[in-house]
């Protein structure tokens, strides 16, 4: 009887400790009632502006100090301000050019190439993607060696990106870093290749047929453009080749590559004669204060405007044109 009435005191005991914790296991929801229509909200108040005190962080950010208070807040709207945007509208100009390398390297003795022309769209003023055909031949006589290499007149073909470093700059002058891809078919020959006799001096001459190849190569390039006069510019490239694949030949690979030139000489110029077509490009306007400085106000497209009213239209905010101090 002693062990039965223990027994049941300890099972009392574990079912009051199991509802105890679940009780204090469960969530807790304090109700919160919405406002009502046109009940006035506490919203927190703004901070008088003519106590604060700037300083920088480590970082460069400008924080600013409340003087009464203590307390200190990242200027968020100078942040806002610092970070780069676009001045230029999207679709800015298009380019059309000639490089003219080649042929004025041949004038000077250079035993390869012909010439090529681009198209190269201006998104923003900043990137500029564009596409490139050329022509490439060669007629190589070696300095020392004993054959001709000849490559008949065959197309180059190449598509890539060109990155203005400033982009908010005026669009008159650009420093451009660029990459392409590129791809050529083409043709080539060996002729009169002359192997050395022996004591009795029976040399041999042999050549290697015309062979049918392709190559592709990727292209790295840095430079400037600068306008020359109206609508006509100038544009100095340097450049570096790198092949990414190419044919199988039993002859060996060919020491031209039309678009690449030799392939011993991977570094190479670019000279070019370049007619801009504006599509949106900004009018400036000027006008006199009474200070006797001048404000510049570039004024957007046509197509920019309505996009910008638009925007500000559902926004509700009054459209914003960028301004320069003279």
């Amino acid at each position: 009887m002693i062990m039965t009435h223990t027994l049941r005191i300890v099972l009392t005991l574990v079912v009051m400790a199991a509802a105890a914790l679940g009780a204090t296991a469960q969530r807790r929801v304090t109700p919160v009632t919405p406002p009502k229509p046109g009940q006035s909200v506490n919203k927190p108040k703004e901070f008088d502006r003519t106590r604060l005190a700037e300083r920088l962080d480590a970082q460069g950010n400008i924080i600013l100090v409340d003087t009464v208070t203590g307390l200190e807040f990242v200027d968020s709207a100078a942040i806002e301000a610092a970070k780069p945007r676009n001045l230029y509208p999207r679709w800015e100009s298009v380019d059309f050019g000639v490089d003219i390398w080649d042929a004025a390297m041949r004038i000077l003795g250079q035993q390869y190439g012909v010439g090529s022309a681009f198209a190269r769209l201006s998104i923003h003023n900043r990137f500029f993607p564009l596409v490139e055909v050329g022509l490439g031949r060669a007629d190589i006589n070696p300095d020392g060696a004993n054959y001709t290499f000849k490559s008949p007149l065959s197309p180059y073909f190449k598509i890539g990106v060109d990155y203005n470093m400033f982009y908010n700059n005026s669009p008159d002058y650009a420093l451009l870093v660029g990459l392409r891809y590129c791809y050529t078919p083409f043709k080539w020959s060996v002729d009169n290749v002359t192997v050395p006799g022996t004591y009795w001096d029976d040399a041999s001459t042999f050549d290697i047929p015309q062979q049918s190849y392709s190559a592709q190569f990727l292209e790295i390039s840095i430079g400037v453009r600068v306008k020359l006069a109206g609508p006509i510019s100038a544009g100095w490239q340097f450049r570096y080749r790198s092949i990414t694949s190419e044919s199988k030949n039993a002859y060996g690979q060919p020491m031209y590559i039309p678009g690449f030139g030799q392939r011993k000489h991977p570094v190479s110029g670019a000279f070019s004669i370049i007619y801009t077509l504006p599509l949106n490009r900004r009018k400036a306007t000027a006008v006199d204060n009474s200070d006797g400085t001048v404000t510049v106000t570039e004024l957007p497209s046509t197509s920019e405007s309505q996009e910008r009213s638009g925007s500000t239209e559902s926004a509700g905010d009054p459209a914003v044109t960028p301004t320069q101090q003279l």
